[in-house]
């Protein structure tokens, strides 16, 4: 560890799904004014993942802030670890604010929709403590009827039965009777509300992930001008054409699904053959099933766009809600 504190830390948390490895890969890098520490890997001290494994500083956000009290400045030190001066930092993991295990994964730990509000207010209640001047959030949303079949394509590797039957049976799990432990997550009125408690309304900011096909070169000018980097400085520097891994299916409203990890017989059209995992080439998004979810989340988005009003033209652009809400 260097023990350099950045006199900024700016935690971009995702939502994953949102371009996180893009931004990690094709963004932070090329930043000048602001320095990019990395996605919060480093173990902290006396910190333990398992009985094996140290606690990387990014998850400690995800744990009931009781496990970690004791060792919040430690997390913080790791957090910024890679800093090299006092240039405002900036740390990237998707894993910060998305679930964990959400679709019955195998080998993933299960966290609490409320773990990140709580984690961040004492994330930054120590780290001003330690010298910090600000901590700041990055938030990326993405729209839930298209985030649910891509995060469960993007985990299909881990997840026991993946498949269209499956795919639809945990949607109704989610969308119903584990809605507070599971679906909350997606509530993202919720959870803005909640950040904002934890933070000044300067130091939040939230954009849609939808926004980034539609106008990339903005996106980077705002996000720019939120780290403290010269946003037209930084749209030279970065190739907006790049982009990350898709799970698009080949027709519309398919995702394709990873082969299963582990399998005694792996190559996927070996196994097709054979007869064996007949459903896990792809799930598709069915137009029932795409109202049912949007329908969930309405109140929630235009509780958003109550909670964020400078986020409502885009909210209607995308499709989050139908109109401004009154007042």
């Amino acid at each position: 560890m260097s023990g350099v504190l950045p006199r900024e830390l700016i935690l971009h948390i995702g939502f994953n799904k949102t371009a996180s490895t893009w931004f990690q890969h094709h963004v932070f890098p090329y930043l000048e004014q602001v320095q990019y520490i990395g996605r919060g890997k480093a173990p902290v001290r006396g910190l333990r993942r398992d009985l094996v494994r140290a606690c990387p500083a990014y998850q400690a956000l995800g744990l009931p802030t009781e496990q970690w009290r004791h060792r919040a400045d430690d997390v913080i030190r790791a957090l910024v670890a890679p800093a090299k001066d006092g240039r405002p930092g900036v740390v990237s993991h998707e894993r910060m604010s998305a679930p964990w295990r959400f679709f019955a994964e195998r080998g993933k730990p299960i966290r609490h929709p409320d773990a990140l509000p709580e984690s961040l207010a004492l994330l930054r209640e120590r780290a001003l403590a330690l010298g910090v001047e600000r901590v700041a959030v990055l938030f990326f949303i993405r729209r839930q009827d298209s985030y649910l079949p891509s995060f469960y394509a993007e985990r299909s590797d881990r997840i026991p039965r993946a498949g269209q039957s499956d795919f639809e049976a945990q949607l109704e799990r989610i969308l119903g009777e584990e809605y507070a432990s599971r679906g909350a997550f997606l509530d993202y009125g919720r959870t803005v509300r909640a950040l904002q408690q934890a933070l000044p309304e300067a130091d939040l900011k939230v954009l849609p992930f939808e926004r980034l096909r539609g106008d990339a070169e903005q996106v980077l000018r705002e996000v720019g001008a939120f780290l403290g980097e010269d946003g037209e400085a930084l749209v030279s520097r970065v190739d907006t054409g790049r982009r990350g891994r898709q799970r698009g299916g080949k027709r519309p409203n398919t995702w394709t699904l990873r082969p299963r990890r582990g399998a005694v017989i792996r190559p996927a059209k070996l196994r097709r053959r054979l007869g064996l995992d007949t459903e896990r080439t792809e799930v598709t998004l069915t137009a029932d099933w795409a109202e049912r979810i949007r329908e969930t989340y309405r109140a929630s988005n235009r509780d958003l766009a109550a909670a964020v009003p400078e986020l409502t033209e885009s909210l209607v652009a995308h499709g989050y809600i139908e109109d401004a809400p009154a007042g």
